[in-house]
């Protein structure tokens, strides 16, 4: 309605983005730099966009249900089929015990590791990220082939839950929720947790663990871990109405609440 509208322009081009068209992002920022010149924003954002297409271009796609895999040709060629298989494995155990599978398509991107440095901006401690594609370096696959599905199925976990419930769930209940289907260890995280003490509120986890040290983000993870182990262990709770509950609300302490779960349960089940 309004070219010359650049916050308009900016959350457009986010939403294409994530949607998963990176060309029409690119487009999208391009036109409106013609309105805007100098808009920082706009700049920056679209430098970032340019930068991973070029790497896409390079990558052959492999595509299977509803999965997308983009690798780099015929070398990982084994891993992109090894990819799709453990990701629709995965796929039926997380949908059966949220109650739900989604039927949007889902990307994933096997990059190296200096390229998913380099594109996510991802913090070291990171071993794959979702941001509406599944974005995970490829080197893990043959150094450690066990952790490399994990992250995978980890990864997988988040664009399922996004698929539910696309706002409102705190990070805390992602993260956690990401860890219990990959088969992380709740009792180990809990024993990790009394053991050197230290706590952080859940309600100080809500938007997300980028900004922690790598100190803080095991605490954080091991508390997300053990927090919904709690709640997965509680009888008759639905996930899928807890997920829809939490994207149509604005306060999650509060929808927990009504579904029997208190942040100060929760943070009990820490340990002392």
């Amino acid at each position: 309605m309004n070219p010359r509208f650049t916050p308009a322009s900016l959350l457009l081009g986010e939403i294409v983005y994530r949607e998963g068209d990176l060309d029409q992002a690119i487009k999208t920022y391009e036109t409106a730099l013609t309105f805007a010149p100098g808009n920082q924003d706009l700049t920056a954002r679209l430098r970032t966009w340019r930068e991973e297409a070029v790497v896409h271009s390079t990558l052959t796609e492999r595509r299977q249900d509803r999965f997308r895999v983009m690798f780099e040709g015929r070398t990982d060629a084994v891993v992109a089929a090894r990819t799709t298989d453990a990701l629709n494995t995965a796929f039926w155990r997380i949908g059966q015990t949220l109650g739900a599978y989604p039927s949007n398509s889902i990307a994933v991107i096997l990059y190296t590791e200096k390229q998913f440095r380099d594109i996510t901006r991802a913090p070291e401690w990171s071993d794959g990220l979702y941001d509406g594609r599944i974005r995970i370096p490829v080197a893990g696959a043959a150094r450690a082939p066990a952790l490399f599905e994990s992250v995978l199925v980890h990864e997988l976990t988040h664009a399922i839950v996004t698929s539910i419930a696309p706002r409102g769930v705190p990070a805390w209940l992602h993260e956690g929720l990401a860890q219990y289907f990959e088969g992380a260890d709740a009792q180990a995280a809990r024993r990790r947790l009394q053991a050197h003490g230290r706590r952080i509120p859940l309600d100080q986890l809500e938007q997300g663990f980028s900004r922690l040290t790598p100190a803080g983000a095991i605490v954080a993870y091991d508390e997300s871990l053990v927090a919904v182990k709690a709640i997965i262990d509680r009888p008759n709770l639905s996930w899928t109405q807890l997920l829809y509950a939490l994207a149509n609300g604005d306060r999650p302490a509060e929808t927990l609440r009504g579904f029997g779960v208190t942040y100060a349960d929760l943070e009990a089940s820490f340990g002392r």
